[in-house]
């Protein structure tokens, strides 16, 4: 897919012809222009904004910014319209080039105030190592990682607790998540209950049961451990199970579970457990909080 320098041209392109245009008028056109498969329209942002739109939108906002130079202009929230700048730099690649040093001599400028100011900023319009990806998405991507490495981290704390605090966080989460009434869970002892780790209610007088079971395991679930687990449920006056392990589950295991029709049982392994973990704030606390600003047009114009 482009990157949102590469789409600063087809931008003034579908401006040129001096109308007003809205957002939307400019993503149709873009979309066109790109001619963009399904399968890069269905690219998100974590925000769900599709990814091409978040480039585009990051587009405009460059080709807004200085002023003095801006080939385009806002007119309202959403609403654009080209420049007589920028009608210069629609007419051809040379003239867009052209334009477009101008604009990094302004951006070089600009970093360089700013870089007064402060120290080991890095500034949103850096390109000298650019990215296909706009701001947004390399917030999400960095977020992304930081998350993959806590899973590490999450997963190596949990295999140097017990097997008994592997069970008791696994009903925590559980119960954060919604399920277990009032509180209403508990552990079976010592596995007695031929496999099953934990019980929870889904309502008030504990008519409907969730069974858990939960395995801090090195090696994949295999299929017959699956097998042991709704054997244990199978006489159960709900047919409802969670198997929750820190490795992961084998082929034939959750081929099993898919195809089980007497119970239904969800499979969770460490990689999804670890997300809902950090999804629902369990052992893990928000260190930090980054609140991202957009400019309120509507106060400006009123």
């Amino acid at each position: 897919m482009f990157s949102y320098t590469d789409v600063y041209f087809p931008i003034l392109q579908c401006l040129s012809d001096e109308k007003v245009r809205s957002k939307k008028e400019i993503y149709q056109y873009i979309k066109e222009y790109y001619q963009l498969s399904n399968d890069e329209l269905s690219i998100k942002t974590s925000s769900g904004v599709q990814a091409y739109k978040a480039r585009v939108d990051w587009a405009i906002t460059n080709l807004c910014y200085f002023k003095d130079i801006a080939p385009i202009i806002r007119i309202q929230r959403g609403i654009c319209q080209i420049t007589k700048i920028g009608i210069q730099a629609a007419e051809s690649q040379e003239g867009f080039k052209e334009w477009y040093e101008l604009f990094k001599e302004y951006r070089k400028n600009w970093n360089k105030k700013v870089n007064k100011k402060e120290k080991n900023y890095n500034s949103i319009f850096d390109e000298t190592n650019e990215s296909s990806q706009s701001p947004q998405e390399q917030i999400d991507q960095l977020n992304n990682q930081l998350n993959e490495a806590l899973k590490i981290q999450i997963l190596d704390e949990i295999k140097n607790q017990s097997p008994q605090f592997f069970e008791d966080l696994v009903l925590n989460l559980l119960d954060r998540m919604g399920y277990g009434l009032n509180g209403q869970k508990s552990l079976t002892q010592n596995s007695a209950d031929g496999g099953i780790d934990g019980i929870i209610s889904e309502d008030e007088l504990g008519l409907s049961k969730i069974y858990i079971q939960a395995k801090r395991w090195g090696n994949n679930i295999s299929r017959p451990e699956l097998q042991k687990f709704v054997g244990a449920i199978s006489d159960k006056p709900t047919k409802k199970g969670v198997f929750i392990t820190t490795s992961d589950f084998s082929r034939e295991a959750i081929e099993f579970a898919k195809k089980s029709q007497s119970t239904t049982i969800v499979l969770i392994n460490g990689n999804r457990l670890c997300d809902l973990m950090i999804k629902y704030k369990l052992g893990v606390y928000v260190e930090k909080t980054i609140e991202l600003c957009k400019i309120d047009q509507d106060f400006f114009e009123n």
